[in-house]
């Protein structure tokens, strides 16, 4: 049963992913497309009757180009989300992610470890860094793969 319900859950976050990027594609594209459409339309015959075939043009491409989007969109996430080992179903598909690893090391050694750890991080700038309270924050910038993430270590 517990199985259960965390594939129910795994399933409606996806769809919900599917169903907020169709509508945050598909709305101001089909709204721009619309428009530009009617426009063009009533340029070209001179009639202003032909502004409504102009907007339903835009709002079948907005349609259209949200299907694209959000397949293509939640199919380009779900593949590093995939693969994410360790971690169950639920939490793969969360905006904040969080992990807790023990290591059996000096605390010293823990928080250089953690900072080492931020250089192989691409685009990546240290914004706080207490070592008497075990803290450290960074903030890695936008490449291909991320829009930018903030990283925090408390050890």
């Amino acid at each position: 049963m517990r199985r259960e319900n965390h594939i129910n859950t795994n399933k409606n976050k996806k769809l919900k992913l599917y169903k907020d990027i169709f509508l945050w594609s598909a709305i101001p594209y089909g709204i721009i497309l619309g428009l530009v459409f009617a426009v063009l339309n009533v340029l070209q015959t001179g009639q202003i009757a032909d502004i409504l075939i102009g907007l339903l043009a835009g709002v079948v491409g907005g349609i259209v180009f949200g299907i694209i989007m959000s397949l293509a969109l939640v199919f380009l996430y779900n593949r590093p989300v995939s693969r994410m080992h360790g971690v169950n179903a639920v939490e793969r598909w969360a905006v904040h992610q969080k992990r807790m690893l023990e290591l059996n090391l000096p605390y010293d050694r823990v928080y250089d470890l953690c900072l080492e750890s931020l250089d192989s991080i691409k685009k990546c700038k240290i914004q706080m860094d207490e070592r008497a309270k075990g803290k450290i924050q960074a903030k890695a910038g936008i490449t291909w793969s991320t829009w930018g993430d903030i990283i925090s270590f408390e050890i």
